[in-house]
């Protein structure tokens, strides 16, 4: 099927609706035109659909829809979202210091750096809930369940973003190794699935990712991850490649007190994304936190609660096109 067929009637088609629960979609993407990103939805009107599936009929004013969200989830992402490759960064913590999170070691390892999960003392669960943009059916989901053996810590995550319509996810099983108190590794292997409703389809892909991380010297880490280190593409639907992303950072913790986080991010088709955070402990189990990201400016302020073995937190990230998203999670120590 030729999706752009008519799309001129199809948009104004669409426009004209006026589903309530699309007004701030279509209000946020007004914003991306008056910016000079208006590209985005030039690109997702250019998308096929796969050879199986061609159809005769035009395209409807529900597959725009997808499109539109492709196009406005594509701005915090380095590519458009047609296959679930995407790494989405997750974890309420790091969300509170702009997901510099490649040096962190928590059962959210097993999304930002499996070389993490070597340093989990104890079993550990976590769930995670992200509202992005105050969009519902941008919002995200996630958890994960890590458990320590001897000699490394395995660790089984999942994670969905979307809705009813379209939705993406990722269902990982990790393994991280803690080699000496100084240097740890880490691999996973990822099941990612996208799905279209209306009867487009389902499409499925496997990618790996590996992480390091090193201590080399006192309140000093030193982090690096991959994801998609294969270059593995969406069989299913081989036009829409997945995204080989890859990390670099660096935290340093004063005396207990606060830890400041510094990293960089490169999707190999993008351009560079520099990350800061400081993590703030002034009191015994409560934590402050700030971010910022570059590339579309976004900051973020976190909160964190610990309390014997439950660990509680919340985030705030305001990107400067889209808004504001409000972030929680919890976990769980046995």
């Amino acid at each position: 099927m030729n999706i752009v067929t008519q799309q001129s009637q199809s948009i104004v088609s669409f426009r004209n609706k006026g589903e309530e629960k699309f007004q701030n979609v279509r209000t946020r993407l007004k914003s991306l035109h008056e910016r000079g990103l208006g590209v985005l939805l030039v690109k997702t009107r250019q998308i096929k659909t796969h050879p199986a599936r061609d159809r005769t009929h035009t395209a409807s004013p529900f597959l725009f829809k997808i499109l539109r969200t492709c196009a406005l989830f594509a701005i915090i992402s380095p590519v458009l979202p047609i296959s679930a490759g995407n790494n989405d960064p997750v974890g309420a913590k790091s969300a509170g210091i702009a997901h510099a999170s490649v040096t962190l070691a928590d059962e959210w390892s097993s999304f930002n750096n499996q070389a993490g999960l070597g340093y989990i003392p104890k079993p550990t669960i976590g769930l995670y809930f992200e509202n992005r943009f105050q969009v519902k059916e941008f919002s995200l989901k996630a958890g994960t369940f890590a458990y320590p053996l001897k000699p490394a810590t395995l660790a089984l995550s999942y994670r969905h973003f979307g809705y009813s319509k379209y939705h993406e996810s990722k269902v990982g099983l990790g393994i991280g190794r803690k080699f000496t108190e100084y240097f740890a590794v880490g691999v996973q292997i990822d099941y990612l699935q996208t799905y279209f409703a209306e009867g487009y389809g389902t499409y499925n892909a496997v990618a790996a990712e590996a992480g390091l991380l090193a201590k080399p010297l006192k309140g000093l880490r030193i982090g690096f991850h991959v994801y998609n280190f294969t270059r593995n593409n969406n069989n299913s639907l081989p036009e829409e490649s997945i995204p080989t992303n890859v990390r670099l950072g660096i935290s340093y913790e004063i005396e207990r007190k606060a830890t400041i986080l510094l990293e960089a991010e490169k999707e190999l088709e993008s351009n560079v994304m520099i990350k800061a955070g400081l993590d703030l402990n002034p009191v015994n189990n409560l934590f402050f936190r700030l971010g910022f990201a570059t590339q579309i400016e976004q900051y973020s302020v976190g909160i964190g609660y610990k309390l014997k073995r439950i660990s509680a937190d919340i985030a705030f990230s305001h990107n400067a096109i889209l808004g504001f998203s409000p972030k929680a999670g919890i976990s769980f120590e046995f």
